[in-house]
C-alpha cells in the first residue's frame, strides 16, 4: 500500500489541488476514478448486450473526444463511471 510521506509528483500537479491528504492517509483513495464494467452495468439492470453497447460507446468517446488512445484497444472492457455518467445520464457511483 501507497502511503503518504513527501509527494515529488504533487508539484507537478497530479493530484488535485483541492484534495488535502492527512498524513498516513492512503493514497489510493485521492487519485483513482471508479471504474464500470460491463458486469456493473447488468446488475443495474441492463441487458448483456446493451451494457456492451455502453461500454463501447464510452471507449469511442474517451479515445476520440478526450484523446486517450488506450481506450483503443480491444480488450479493455472498463470506463471510468464519470463518462456512463456524463453520456448516458445514469448513476453509477455511490
Amino acid at each position: 500500500m501507497l502511503y503518504l510521506k513527501r509527494f515529488k509528483s504533487d508539484r507537478f500537479g497530479l493530484f488535485p489541488n483541492n484534495i488535502r491528504l492527512k498524513r498516513g492517509e492512503k493514497i489510493m483513495q485521492a487519485c483513482f476514478e471508479a471504474m464500470v464494467g460491463c458486469k456493473e452495468l447488468i446488475e443495474l439492470g441492463f441487458k448483456p448486450h446493451q451494457a456492451k453497447q455502453i461500454i463501447r460507446e464510452c471507449k469511442e468517446y474517451l479515445a476520440q473526444v478526450e484523446g486517450i488512445d488506450f481506450y483503443y484497444n480491444r480488450q479493455v472492457s472498463i470506463v471510468p463511471a464519470r463518462v456512463v455518467e456524463k453520456l448516458f445520464n445514469i448513476q453509477v457511483s455511490g
